[in-house]
């Protein structure tokens, strides 16, 4: 008798979830909530699908990202939305009875942030199949190249983004392309990084490279992805793009706004979960504005000193190369040969070198390197060594050409050296950048060159680099990279990479930043009489 009864109330059981959660084919998340008993009761009752029961699952009809390796369903909460937490679910399958139904509560900011996955099951009358579901605040990126992973040689793929800030315009952007790896030493770690073009096709089926604003960056057709693989915090590439950006990128003669910055994704590779990256634009020739007779420097060796670089032979000088326009010709190089060789070998007095550097860009840039130590920029490998630095000529209205220094790569900062270990570079350390006019000009005691240091930087104190505006930017991001569980996912995803203690967040980082301004407080000082 006892047998008998038990089976009865499971059947009920059974029923009632069939008829509260059956009943419609779309509900609202908590709806769809069942225990973890139930949850068994569904499984047991059915047998476990070895094909696909749906075709997609929205959540406030957008279709949940998946990694097929882990088995799990990614749904991005979308930025002051009245549903977010609680949105409506619908379950698209060729099986009239397919159903979706989740093991847990409510939706949280807590949830999120700790990484929790809620078991999922999506059924039919007599099958079943089991997934996670896991929530983030960022958007999602998937990238598809078929059966091949990329490589070095660009391939074909094709790119869904899912954009969930209150601003977008346009939720989802889809896309062809073609991608391949990106990045120098970087290339030797498992987490890489990615450069990527969006193609379409016009009319008469001839593929063009298409332009667009993905998450609000500018329109364009080439990003990059960074892995910030051997960053602990994963902040300072961005931190220092963004600080750059926002406080010296359109200081410059030419007023050319020569900084870029990142947006935070979780990036999804052939369908499998790649991790926490910084989707961004690069630096190049749309982005300096350049036009006929400019060429972009790039610096290739990097422990060659520039005044051990002979700028007098013909052609291309040693370590050296031109990234954007031009050819290894005379032509291509002599703006570059000017200025070194007004800036070591001059007779009279740097007079020439004033003209052709542009003196508010390499004041900025002396200061900024300085401050962030930049030890992958600046004299760190060896005396008037510089590094990751793009050197653009820029056409001024006298008709005279000068030198606009641009910063990237800025993961080797903020106390992050060469070793795995965080903070293994001394808060007091400086990166003077020795091959700069204003570093020479202060060394020879020039009183106009003293004070216009001391003024910039004091301006930039007041503003963009005061305690109280760096606190609030690694605030910003601390909430992107924490609190949206992608911090936590990405260590599980690469266990073998850098990473600090997740329950520091940014406070380490933080209050390292905050001492070595005061460091960098002391050394401008110096020149303030």
């Amino acid at each position: 008798m006892k047998k008998i009864l038990a089976s009865i109330m499971i059947a009920v059981s059974i029923a009632f979830i069939l008829w509260s959660v059956l009943s419609d084919k779309g509900s609202n998340y908590s709806d769809l909530c069942i225990t973890q008993t139930e949850y068994q009761q569904l499984m047991d009752s059915r047998t476990e699908s070895t094909e696909q029961l749906f075709e997609r699952i929205l959540f406030d009809e957008y279709a949940l990202f998946c990694d097929s390796v882990g088995n799990r369903m990614f749904y991005s909460l979308i930025e002051s939305s009245d549903s977010a937490y609680n949105p409506y679910v619908e379950c698209v399958s060729i099986y009239a009875d397919a159903r979706v139904a989740f093991v847990g509560s409510e939706i949280s900011n807590e949830i999120i942030a700790s990484g929790i996955e809620y078991d999922m099951i999506v059924y039919t009358e007599d099958a079943y199949q089991c997934f996670r579901l896991a929530f983030t605040t960022l958007p999602l990126l998937s990238i598809n190249c078929g059966t091949e992973m990329p490589g070095d040689i660009a391939m074909p793929m094709s790119m869904k983004l899912f954009d969930n800030r209150k601003t977008s315009v346009q939720r989802m952007v889809a896309s062809d392309g073609e991608i391949h790896i990106r990045g120098g030493w970087t290339r030797n770690f498992p987490k890489l990084g990615y450069k990527f073009t969006l193609y379409s096709d016009s009319v008469g089926n001839h593929r063009r490279e298409w332009d667009n604003s993905l998450l609000g960056l500018r329109q364009d057709g080439d990003w990059v992805l960074y892995a910030a693989y051997t960053d602990q915090e994963k902040i300072r590439n961005v931190f220092c793009s963004k600080l750059w950006k926002d406080s010296c990128a359109v200081n410059n003669a030419n007023h050319i706004d020569n900084g870029m910055e990142y947006r935070y994704v979780e990036l999804f590779l052939n369908n499998q979960y790649w991790g926490l990256y910084a989707l961004g634009y690069p630096i190049d020739a749309l982005q300096l504005q350049m036009s006929e007779g400019e060429y972009m420097y790039e610096k290739s060796y990097p422990v060659m000193a520039e005044t051990d670089i002979d700028f007098l032979v013909e052609g291309a000088p040693q370590g050296y190369v031109i990234k954007e326009f031009g050819v290894n010709s005379g032509e291509s190089w002599s703006a570059l040969k000017e200025y070194y060789q007004a800036m070591f070998y001059s007779e009279d007095e740097y007079a020439s070198l004033k003209e052709l550097a542009d003196i508010e860009n390499s004041i900025d840039i002396f200061l900024f390197l300085n401050m962030i130590q930049g030890v992958d920029h600046a004299s760190v490998r060896g005396y008037n060594t510089i590094y990751n630095l793009y050197l653009t000529n820029k056409h001024g209205e006298n008709g005279m050409d000068t030198i606009l220094y641009t910063p990237w790569d800025l993961d080797r900062t903020w106390g992050n050296g060469f070793d795995n270990e965080p903070y293994d570079v001394e808060i007091t350390k400086h990166c003077a950048m020795k091959s700069n006019i204003a570093y020479i000009l202060l060394k020879r005691d020039d009183a106009q060159m003293k004070q216009q240091v001391v003024k910039r930087y004091k301006e930039l104190r007041k503003g963009p680099w005061s305690d109280e505006q760096l606190s609030q930017l690694i605030h910003e991001y601390e909430v992107q990279i924490y609190d949206s569980g992608a911090f936590s996912r990405d260590k599980s995803r690469w266990p073998e990479g850098w990473y600090s203690d997740e329950a520091d967040r940014l406070d380490v980082f933080e209050e390292y930043v905050l001492k070595r301004v005061k460091y960098m407080d002391e050394y401008v000082e110096q020149y303030n009489n």
